[in-house]
């Protein structure tokens, strides 16, 4: 089974292919709120009030595709730390919890290959460990408090990894749930980009 992400920019999308599929396309009205999946010609699936920032999947069997709304955290925290890749068993609300995970995550993923990395502040904390390739491996994050625009870009500017969602999607999220201003989004997005 194919799964395909469609990312809503603040762009229009008539009518295009999606992803690799032969028998599906997509559209998305910025005007109208409606993105559409079609398949094989017609319409199969339809979502109205649709805003600039949300995502969705796409599930192809070779049957009719099935869309769903990707969900991600609430939080301005939880979601920080899930764009930077830490998941559920990673990310800690309390300190005793990031202490512990990380005494876990460090056996079960820190080895001799490995360097541990972190980046910190007052009030959060971000550990991970990187193999010999560069490759990533998340131990534990913690962040205990809501943090100021500030503190939200700090985090990122520290952060020395890309990220793996499209840039309109990052921009559009970071303003909404950090309240990061243009230009802080221009220059952190000048540093991933090279």
């Amino acid at each position: 089974m194919a799964k395909h992400k469609i990312f809503i920019g603040g762009y229009g999308v008539i009518k295009i292919r999606l992803g690799d599929s032969r028998s599906t396309d997509y559209s998305y009205d910025p005007m109208t709120e409606v993105l559409q999946i079609f398949w094989r010609g017609k319409e199969v699936a339809r979502r109205d009030n649709v805003k600039s920032g949300d995502a969705f999947i796409v599930e192809c069997d070779g049957s009719e595709p099935k869309l769903s709304r990707m969900h991600f955290p609430n939080h301005p925290n939880d979601f920080l730390m899930y764009v930077l890749g830490f998941g559920p068993g990673t990310r800690c609300h309390r300190w005793d919890y990031y202490d512990k995970t990380l005494i876990e995550q460090r056996k079960e993923k820190l080895f001799d290959d490995r360097v541990e990395k972190k980046i910190s502040g007052d009030k959060y904390i971000l550990t991970f460990c990187e193999d010999e390739r560069g490759k990533i491996y998340h131990l534990a994050g913690m962040i205990d408090s809501k943090l100021s625009p500030t503190e939200y870009y700090e985090i990122l500017d520290k952060w020395p990894y890309p990220i793996r969602y499209p840039e309109f999607f990052l921009r559009v999220n970071f303003e909404k749930r950090f309240k990061l201003n243009s230009q802080q989004l221009t220059k952190l997005f000048r540093k991933w980009n090279g």
